[in-house]
């Protein structure tokens, strides 16, 4: 079962496994969507006067397929508790969860290197960052990336900094730590442990993430930089950039809060402050239909993700 017999003949086999190669698990449910948008936006290209959007492949097609790749022991599904294992809670106690055969060996590889990366000896720690960060097509489980986000708490600057990059690139790919909550506490103590030494990328990764998570610490620390700590005393457009207030994610967060940020900009003592919260502000308003656009497909994934 190689090829398909449709009217693109499409090597829905090699579709499957080319989505599996990307992410670590996905839910079945995600990985039928997938393959239906890639055929609807084949047919869509191939014949845009009746724009057959809608068309997909049918679930007995892709339930074959997925079963004939189950028996030749390339992919393995995962129902609960198997998935739970690796800290993944879905509401639907009836879902499953595919993923490459080869996939628990990369699994077992990357629990491998955080565990190195506990280690005393600074050789080993930095061997076990360097593996971690070189697998950038490579997603880690939800179980890991808490583990890595424990790490924060614990590990020297250096590697907390390389931490972040790594939780970011997973973020980009719609995978997220098990506890969420855990997560964002464990980000905003490091940041406030940190904040005055911490690089301003670090910064504006940290403020991207808790964006996306709607976490409201994110007007604190404005408030708070705009006051003393950020150094706006002298206006530095490009600062404000830097530091991630300017984000797209954290827009719908500062319209909200437009009352509040307005009445502390009118509070402020020097003309060069308030214009750097409007400015802040405007922004925000600007990239409200950026925010609306990005933020679907977060939370379309992050409702499946324990709370």
């Amino acid at each position: 079962m190689t090829q398909e017999n449709d009217n693109d003949d499409i090597n829905i086999d090699d579709r499957i496994l080319g989505i599996l190669k990307n992410t670590l698990l996905i839910r079945r449910k995600d990985l039928i969507g997938k393959l239906n948008k890639e055929k609807a936006s084949k047919l869509v290209k191939r014949d845009k006067l009746n724009k057959r959007s809608k068309d997909g492949l049918s679930l007995i097609t892709i339930n074959r397929h997925l079963n004939y790749l189950k028996q030749i022991k390339e992919i393995i599904v995962l129902k609960q508790p198997e998935y739970e294992k690796y800290g993944i809670f879905d509401k639907d106690k009836r879902a499953t969860y595919i993923t490459l055969a080869k996939n628990s060996d990369i699994i077992k590889h990357n629990d491998i290197v955080i565990k190195a990366l506990k280690s005393n000896n600074p050789i080993i720690k930095r061997n076990s960052l360097t593996e971690i960060e070189s697998m950038e097509s490579i997603n880690l489980i939800p179980n890991q990336l808490i583990e890595l986000s424990n790490l924060l708490l614990k590990e020297d600057f250096e590697s907390c900094q390389s931490i972040i990059r790594i939780i970011l690139h997973n973020f980009d790919n719609l995978n997220f730590p098990s506890d969420l909550k855990k997560f964002q506490d464990n980000l905003i103590q490091y940041y406030e442990r940190q904040e005055l030494k911490i690089e301003r990328n670090t910064k504006a990764h940290i403020i991207y993430m808790l964006g996306i998570l709607n976490n409201e610490i994110i007007i604190k620390w404005l408030k708070e930089d705009v006051q003393n700590k950020g150094g706006y005393l002298k206006f530095r457009e490009e600062k404000l950039i830097e530091d991630g207030y300017y984000c797209w994610s954290i827009a719908r967060l500062i319209e909200r809060h437009k009352t509040e940020l307005f009445e502390f900009q009118n509070s402020l003592p020097t003309r060069e402050l308030s214009t750097n919260v409007f400015r802040i502000r405007d922004q925000a308003r600007i990239n409200l239909q950026t925010y609306e656009n990005n933020i679907k497909k977060f939370k379309q994934k992050l409702v499946d993700v324990k709370k």
